[in-house]
C-alpha cells in the first residue's frame, strides 16, 4: 500500500516539482496587446500610390492582439487589414508575405500582406517607435511611426 502511495502520489509531485525548477527562468514577453493610437508622418513619403495606401492603414488605431510572442495587428481602415507579427524583447516586427506592386489593380486590397513594421517598445511599454515600409516598394522609403497605448478606464498599462 505505501508503495503504491510513493508511485500514485509521490513521483508525479518529484514530476511537478522538477517542471517549475526547469522553467524557473522562463521568461514571458513584454504585453502589447490592446488598442494604440497610431501617429505617422507622411509627409516623408512621396506622393503616389504607396502614399494613399499607407494613408489608409496607417491612420487612427490600430488592435493588437497577442498570445505569447505571436502578434495580429488589425488597422483601422475600411478593410480592417491584418498583419501577423511577432515580439522579441521589445521589438515588435511584421514581415510581409508578398511583395507590393502598383501593377495590381487590388494592390491596396492586400496591403495586410506588402506592410513591414519594426518598432521598439519604451520602457514603460506604453509607446512604440520605429518604421513603416511596403515590402518591395523601391519608391516608398520607410515611414516615421509612433503608436501609443490607450489606457481603458483612465489606468495606465494593462
Amino acid at each position: 500500500m505505501a508503495f503504491a502511495y510513493v508511485c500514485l502520489v509521490g513521483l508525479p509531485l518529484l514530476g511537478l516539482l522538477g517542471i517549475l525548477r526547469a522553467g524557473r527562468h522562463l521568461t514571458p514577453p513584454i504585453s502589447v496587446a490592446g488598442t494604440w493610437t497610431l501617429d505617422t508622418d507622411s509627409s516623408a513619403v512621396p506622393v503616389g500610390h504607396c502614399t494613399q495606401v499607407l494613408a489608409n492603414v496607417l491612420h487612427g488605431a490600430v488592435d493588437i492582439s497577442q498570445s505569447g510572442d505571436r502578434l495580429l495587428l488589425t488597422f483601422n481602415d475600411a478593410r480592417r487589414a491584418m498583419i501577423r507579427g511577432r515580439i522579441q524583447q521589445k521589438t515588435v516586427s511584421t514581415v510581409a508575405e508578398h511583395q507590393y506592386s502598383t501593377d495590381s489593380p487590388d494592390a491596396s486590397c492586400d496591403i495586410g500582406r506588402v506592410i513591414e513594421l519594426r518598432a521598439s517598445v519604451n520602457k514603460q511599454g506604453d509607446a512604440l517607435t520605429g518604421t513603416v515600409t511596403l515590402n518591395g516598394c523601391k519608391t516608398c522609403p520607410n515611414v516615421p511611426l509612433r503608436a501609443v497605448r490607450q489606457t481603458p478606464n483612465g489606468r495606465r498599462g494593462q
